[in-house]
């Protein structure tokens, strides 16, 4: 079973992303998720996946 996710890439020189859950009165709080050296970040409220242009599904992060 394969799972699709939406991924939202972040632009070049950006250091992070913000997350409101997309949903306006229906979202969460907005947050800053910062990228630093990773390649991809997850929102902890709703695990919306944020990536930097070179990500690929099977990237793992150390």
């Amino acid at each position: 079973m394969t799972i699709e996710r939406n991924i939202h890439l972040v632009k070049d020189g950006e250091h992070g992303a913000s997350c409101d859950g997309g949903g306006g009165s229906l979202g969460h709080p907005r947050v800053f998720l910062p990228l630093a050296e990773k390649i991809y970040i997850d929102c902890y409220y709703c695990g919306q996946r944020f990536a930097r242009h070179n990500y690929s599904q099977n990237a793992t992060q150390e």
